[in-house]
């Protein structure tokens, strides 16, 4: 690997047979033993798949050769020796190390056994999903859909490729890929959700959201790129740069995000706890806040796990154990937040459903709103207090089964009447906007 350059094993050991060849004209005789350079030193634990770039070494490995990895400082003494001829004869003593007792031990299965029983089950459920959104919706694309597939393609990433397993090629593709796909769609429905309370917040608020979004999705994809590149061509310079986005970038910017959406979510609900709602408004958007209170701390507990993966610290096997158990349980919690939210009611704030034709006088009123149903959550009555006097604000919107009182709000047909002078009628509010107008932001 010094001579050659080689930043694989699987590199190391394709120029074996030429080699052999050679040593072989020269009268040496048969190679049965071949040592490999860790990229750690022998008095750290070296040899662990995140660690080492094994990928798809035993393709390319000799038959009737075994392979021993030992620790980089015994290699550079050994390969320097080599060079002054200070040697002809090394003794080896076989030791299977912590790495490969872990990868046949009990807890090994366990970590199989785990990611199988609990993700499994989910991606049967987010396959009905699919299934489900497209029959009610009759299109093979849309919000839904994504979402689930989305879904469903990173819970088939964590099974091909488990965390804390030694990974071929194939499998870190599929890792990265799947989480190109999830990362995104769960950041988008974070940020739905903002857009829907940015009324109640500063102005500065749904700004800051998009740029701390944002930045999380630039940071998944470099760190993607880099992981899926260390595959075809491990260089110092981006195993360096894999270590230092894993300790500090991916870290930060998943505590950052997850602390944004744990001040504002608990912010929101103070903020409906003291305003005066309907109970099924107040219900819905609890349920929004728990988004970010799940979210908040799964994003901490990956922080933990991208830490782990690339500990300075040469972790013990038994770290692998916890790493992969919090990792899966996370992605399983926060696969049910996702399924949660978007299933709230029928008409979630993610989805546009087609609005029923009326027989009163609003019909004309229905073709009209269309347009912003599709943004607008629910439907929704509330009282509005003021210090001044107090008003009744309401919503219209087509005739939906009782059993969904929160479907298709039609934002236009909000209308705010004084209490001395309501009557049955209702009258068109100018601006969806002044739904918060009289409400302090916090």
């Amino acid at each position: 690997m010094e001579k050659g350059h080689c930043m694989t094993y699987a590199g190391a050991l394709a120029t074996f047979p030429k080699l052999r060849r050679e040593l072989s004209e020269l009268g040496f005789p048969p190679i049965l033993l071949v040592l490999l350079a860790a990229n750690s030193n022998s008095d750290e634990n070296f040899g662990s798949s995140d660690e080492e770039h094994f990928f798809d070494y035993t393709e390319t490995k000799p038959k009737g050769v075994n392979v021993a990895l030992i620790g980089r400082d015994t290699a550079r003494y050994l390969w320097d020796k080599s060079q002054h001829g200070d040697f002809r004869v090394i003794r080896m003593i076989q030791d299977e190390g912590p790495w490969n007792r872990d990868r046949t031990s009990v807890w090994n299965r366990f970590r199989i056994a785990l990611a199988w029983s609990i993700l499994l089950p989910l991606m049967v459920v987010s396959v009905y999903f699919i299934i489900q959104s497209i029959r009610v919706s009759g299109q093979f694309v849309n919000v839904q859909v994504l979402i689930f597939s989305a879904a469903f393609i990173f819970l088939l990433g964590n099974i091909v490729a488990p965390i804390s397993t030694t990974q071929t090629r194939v499998q870190v593709y599929v890792r990265y890929i799947s989480w190109l796909c999830a990362y995104p769609c769960y950041c988008w429905v974070i940020l739905s959700w903002a857009n829907i309370i940015k009324k109640t917040q500063s102005p500065r608020f749904l700004l800051v959201m998009w740029a701390v979004t944002y930045t999380g999705v630039t940071c998944m994809f470099l760190f993607a790129v880099i992981n899926i590149t260390i595959t075809v061509y491990p260089t110092v310079f981006a195993t360096g740069l894999k270590k230092w986005v894993s300790l500090t970038l991916v870290p930060v910017v998943l505590v950052t995000q997850g602390g944004l959406l744990l001040f504002y979510g608990l912010r929101f609900l103070a903020y409906i706890r003291e305003s005066v709602l309907f109970s099924n408004i107040q219900l819905a958007l609890r349920k929004l806040t728990v988004l970010s209170l799940g979210t908040f701390i799964g994003f901490l507990l990956f922080a933990v796990c991208t830490t782990l993966n690339q500990s300075m610290l040469h972790s013990p096997p038994w770290v692998m154990t916890l790493r992969s158990l919090l990792y899966n349980l996370t992605s399983f919690v926060m696969v049910i937040l996702v399924f949660w939210v978007v299933r709230i009611h029928d008409s979630s704030m993610l989805v546009y459903h087609k609005q029923t034709q009326a027989t009163d006088s609003t019909k004309s009123d229905h073709k009209r709103t269309a347009r912003l149903t599709r943004t607008v959550p629910q439907r929704f009555s509330q009282f509005e207090r003021s210090y001044s006097n107090l008003t009744f604000v309401s919503a219209v919107a087509p005739p939906v089964p009782a059993a969904d009182p929160l479907r298709g709000m039609s934002a236009k047909n909000i209308s705010t009447q004084s209490v001395d002078s309501f009557s049955t009628g209702v009258t068109q509010c100018g601006s969806p906007d002044s739904f918060f107008s009289s409400h302090q932001r916090l």
